[in-house]
């Protein structure tokens, strides 16, 4: 009797997700109507596609939220603000250069769209499923708190007379880091969380594959005068291809095929790391080599004994070798150089230094005017010792290089600190999640994820960081420290069984 009961309830259940679903769906349908005629009238070539791209990813989350998710990981981390500035993804509906263009006065982007009808179908499935669970995960409450603390800088920002529009520009992108996280951690499991690593690499070797097709294209001189191949943090990501390539090797991890896919990858992505002379992607990757190195301590102290040394000593030679250099080759051994030893370094680099300097000095006296709530969102920091003029950046006089302490400025000490406990806490349970892993997989996520962690932070200390393809990234990356994914699917007494266990002891 309790059965058919149960039962019966699982049907209507069904029945009424189903009936919620198909409203959407109408409602959809009706929206994608106006919106193709809005399109076919006044859109740029290539925009309707756009558009139908945005359409069947929003409608595959409809059917299977965690679809929803590899298109957000994916389409959040394809395109590139200089190497392909039609790609719409990340772009707001207003800006001018997006094929999917719309409206001046419409400050959304599809990431933001397709990240909330994700949310939103996850929602409706996880309430209309009998028994099920929301899993928090171990980042959760620290990623909440760092959010409230944001919303709190707005707040701030708007009440003391901020711009509305610059405020949006610069934190906003923040918000995406909690819904992303909290798909990752309840629709993955442990095949899936690995496809969705494939996903982000995959879309990351796609702008490696556009900056290759844009560096074809200049000439001569502009190849020898060029410092900016791509978005800043691009580098850093693609930093994530030559981290997994190394990783897998080290740990004999994966598939022979995926392991050699990977090496393929690796040939136009250092082409392109080369000419983008990016010196923070450089020490980023630095840092995580050395928690690679770490890790093999820990794991496997034979292999770690075999290989780091090695290593080391060819690094060292190649860093001599190139001391002097100036050809694309010797650039990360130029890089190292501008870190230890600033005075040999070229003058752009000294340039860019001083900048920071004088940046960093007018940082410390803005904390210090307000150090308990910030400035808040939308309005400038206090420059009392003038910057060179970068005014081809509109908000340079919003968002400084050093986005670490630019979080105290605008959320104050509470989000800063919010800030420093998120990313603690992603580190340690990454590194907990490397220790007690059995698989080698599962050990080379683990230590991925605590990579890119790290070079996010390294980023952030010397570069805008706090972007919407950043966050995406970093989500991405406490996803896999937190290695908690949804159990694999169970079957007969082992499924019965499983429900009786509290969650903590599954899986």
């Amino acid at each position: 009797m309790i059965r058919r009961r149960r039962d019966r309830s699982n049907v209507a259940s069904v029945h009424r997700q189903r009936a919620i679903v198909g409203v959407l769906a109408a409602f959809v349908i009706v929206v994608i109507g106006l919106m193709s005629l809005i399109y076919t009238e006044l859109g740029e070539p290539g925009s309707g596609i756009a558009f139908v791209v945005l359409v069947f990813a929003i409608a595959a989350a409809s059917i299977r939220p965690i679809c929803g998710l590899y298109a957000i990981v994916f389409f959040g981390l394809v395109g590139d603000g200089e190497t392909s500035t039609w790609f719409p993804f990340v772009k707001n509906l207003s800006s001018r250069e997006s094929l999917l263009f719309l409206s001046d006065k419409l400050p959304l982007s599809p990431l933001e769209i397709l990240v909330a009808m994700t949310v939103m179908f996850w929602l409706i499935a996880h309430f209309n499923t009998p028994g099920h669970v929301m899993v928090r995960g171990p980042l959760f409450t620290a990623i909440a708190v760092f959010t409230g603390f944001v919303v709190f800088g707005f707040a701030v920002g708007i009440a003391s007379g901020g711009d509305m529009r610059i405020a949006l520009f610069e934190g906003r992108a923040m918000f995406i880091v909690l819904p992303v996280y909290t798909l990752i951690v309840n629709l993955c499991d442990r095949r899936s969380l690995r496809l969705l690593t494939w996903t982000a690499v995959a879309a990351i070797f796609i702008n490696a594959l556009l900056a290759l097709h844009y560096l074809s294209t200049r000439s001569t001189v502009e190849l020898e005068t060029s410092q900016d191949l791509g978005e800043h943090s691009a580098a850093t990501h693609w930093n994530v291809i030559l981290l997994l390539t190394i990783l897998l090797f080290l740990y004999n991890a994966g598939t022979r095929a995926g392991r050699f896919v990977l090496v393929a990858m690796c040939v136009p992505t250092v082409m392109v790391y080369l000419a983008s002379q990016r010196r923070s992607a450089v020490a980023g990757l630095v840092v995580a080599l050395g928690f690679v190195a770490l890790s093999l301590w820990w794991r496997n102290r034979t292999r770690f004994l075999a290989f780091v040394p090695m290593i080391a000593v060819l690094l060292l030679g190649y860093t001599l070798a190139f001391w002097n250099s100036t050809s694309p080759a010797a650039f990360p051994a130029q890089a190292i150089k501008s870190i230890v030893a600033n005075e040999q370094s070229s003058e752009a680099d000294r340039s860019s230094d001083a900048y920071r300097a004088i940046e960093n000095f007018d940082i410390n006296f803005t904390i210090q005017q307000s150090p308990i709530t910030g400035l808040g969102f939308g309005r400038q920091f206090y420059r009392p010792y003038p910057l060179p003029d970068i005014s081809f950046f509109e908000f340079y006089e919003y968002i400084p290089h050093n986005s670490f302490m630019w979080i105290w400025i605008k959320t104050g000490f509470g989000g800063f600190l919010a800030m420093m406990t998120m990313l603690a806490l992603a580190i340690r349970s990454g590194a907990r999640s490397m220790v007690k892993s059995r698989d080698s997989t599962d050990v080379v996520l683990s230590i991925l994820g605590i990579s890119i962690v790290v070079m996010f932070i390294v980023f952030a200390f010397v570069d805008i960081a706090w972007t919407p393809q950043n966050m995406v990234l970093l989500a991405l990356g406490f996803g896999l420290c937190s290695q908690a994914p949804r159990p694999e699917p169970e079957s007969g007494a082992q499924a019965e069984r499983s429900q009786l266990e509290p969650m903590h002891l599954r899986g």
